[in-house]
């Protein structure tokens, strides 16, 4: 038989059947779905657990910051604290707080405010004017898992800066920032 009629290849390669690596097209196939199906299931196991991941170091961050303000044991100070976002002013308050109690609260004007009057702040967050309800309002924030939550954190002291909740993807406007300036340690 003349090598023209043989009706085997030489390369045992070429073919429909057989590709580079000596897979077959269907067991390839199958090796493909299986990797897609290992990369979903994965991509759903970190989707379904990244919340837990992300709020344990979030309460980690904090609960280190806690520790380093109790350390210093300042019992006096002043800040000024705004309330940002939608709903607010957007003006600072000034604070003075002396052994966890808030002793004057005084607005962008000068003039003193109880918390009461300030427009939603004080039922949304009664204990925003001192930093360790700062540190209770961010700790409970963080166990609400909100859909985005930063917290920032001042590296000497390490009361919170800045507490940032958007707790939706959907509606817009629904955000929210709690930002501390100016802090002061009094005598």
């Amino acid at each position: 038989m003349k090598e023209s009629q043989n009706p085997k290849p030489n390369n045992p390669t070429q073919g429909n059947t057989i590709n580079a690596w000596g897979i077959g097209i269907r067991k390839l196939v199958i090796l493909i779905l299986v990797i897609g199906a290992i990369v979903v299931l994965i991509s759903l196991i970190f989707n379904l657990l990244a919340p837990q991941i992300n709020a344990y170091s979030q309460s980690s961050e904090l609960e280190k910051n806690k520790a380093k303000w109790e350390s210093h044991h300042i019992t006096q100070y002043r800040m000024s604290v705004a309330f940002l976002g939608y709903g607010f002013n957007d003006n600072a308050i000034w604070v003075e707080v002396k052994k966890g109690k808030v002793i004057s609260l005084v607005d962008s004007l000068g003039n003193n405010v109880p918390p009461e009057n300030i427009p939603d702040v004080g039922f949304r967050y009664p204990n925003a004017f001192t930093i360790p309800g700062l540190f209770s309002y961010a700790h409970q924030t963080i166990l609400a898992k909100p859909n985005v939550l930063n917290i920032s954190y001042d590296l000497t002291f390490g009361y919170p800066t800045d507490i940032y909740i958007d707790p939706y993807v959907e509606p817009c406007c629904q955000d929210s920032d709690i930002v501390v300036r100016d802090f002061q340690v009094l005598p």
